[in-house]
């Protein structure tokens, strides 16, 4: 009987310690697939960025010469999206620095929601600390 008892324990605590080891295994598991999510929410936010700088560079080149104003050449643009909110868009904002032909400092942020299939939202551009351009509504790319 103290055999059968002895047996017992034995077999208990190995089926507890394959328990544990599937729970490492599920966790693993978990931890892996949160990473590559995580890894791929990275690679969309950062294409979207690209995009939506490269739009916004080009916009804002557009709106100033369509204000009369002159650039040195093409604005630097440093894009930041939040995937945190994701619904059908993300939201972020573009800055923008240049300097006119004549030497004036050229500010631009837009800020607005961006998606694979476009951007929108609102530019505003200052030269030389004024507003040149104040767009509310803008459609940058897509």
């Amino acid at each position: 009987m103290a055999h059968v008892r002895l047996l017992g324990a034995v077999l208990a605590a190995a089926a507890l310690a394959g328990c544990s080891q599937a729970e490492d295994a599920l966790g693993g598991a978990r931890d892996g697939a949160e990473g590559a999510v995580r890894e791929q929410a990275q690679r969309l936010s950062d294409r979207l960025a690209d995009e939506a700088g490269a739009a916004v560079r080009d916009r804002v080149g557009a709106e100033l010469e369509r204000a009369g104003v002159r650039l040195d050449g093409p604005p630097v643009c440093d894009p930041s999206v939040d995937l945190s909110a994701l619904d059908a868009a993300a939201q972020g904002r573009v800055d923008c620095t240049a300097r006119t032909t004549d030497g004036q400092d050229v500010r631009a942020v837009f800020r607005g929601r961006f998606s694979t299939s476009g951007c929108d939202g609102e530019l505003v551009v200052t030269v030389a600390g004024r507003e040149r351009v104040r767009t509310p509504d803008l459609q940058v790319c897509g």
